[in-house]
């Protein structure tokens, strides 16, 4: 009922919540658990609905949960990721596999956004013809409207640690400087266009 494609969350879960007023109350009254015939609930959800005894003795508990809690409570939308077989069809994407699962995030992340994207080893799990194809194009595409760092795990091309610290010490923040704005020249002149 709260998920259904009709009206507002909040208009279908205060329904919900009147109907549960409703058994509660009856259930008060009658002290003891309603039956499905009776209950404004299982009225409203209809006869698929699934209720079972265990929701309707419930309803008895003195614990049971707070009404106003439930209505303050707005769901999360639901989302499906699919992706497509070579043959056409559409699955699940939580049934495929890992390079599947990773192929269809990696392309997710990479087409919306424009925070930075930290990726950390995108090659473990995709095979290169994808991140020829397909991620080498998605990052020629977006490095201009957004920041991208890519940390490769190849072992044969390692680098050296140049500095580490805080970007209090003098030789970390003119390195940033340096990897950042091209220089501290670059920066002070950033600084004076945009007025920071």
């Amino acid at each position: 009922h709260v998920f259904a494609t009709n009206g507002s969350v909040p208009d279908r879960i205060a329904t919900l919540v009147g109907a549960l007023r409703k058994d509660i109350e009856a259930t008060v009254e009658r002290g003891r658990a309603l039956e499905a015939e009776d209950s404004a609930v299982a009225k409203l959800l209809g006869p698929d609905a699934g209720l079972t005894g265990h929701f309707f003795r419930a309803l008895e508990r003195r614990d049971r949960i707070r009404l106003d809690d439930m209505e303050r409570f707005l769901p999360e939308d639901a989302v499906e990721a699919r992706v497509r077989e070579p043959g056409g069809d559409f699955k699940p994407i939580t049934t495929g596999s890992v390079g599947q699962r990773s192929t269809a995030i990696l392309s997710l992340l990479l087409s919306a956004g424009d925070e930075p994207l930290i990726i950390d080893q995108p090659e473990d799990d995709l095979d290169n013809r994808y991140i020829y194809d397909v991620v080498v194009n998605l990052l020629r595409q977006r490095k201009f409207s957004r920041q991208i760092i890519v940390a490769l795990g190849v072992e044969e091309r390692l680098g050296k640690i140049s500095g580490a610290g805080s970007i209090d010490r003098p030789e970390i923040k003119d390195q940033v400087n340096v990897i950042m704005e091209g220089s501290a020249e670059a920066f002070r002149l950033r600084r004076e266009r945009y007025g920071y």
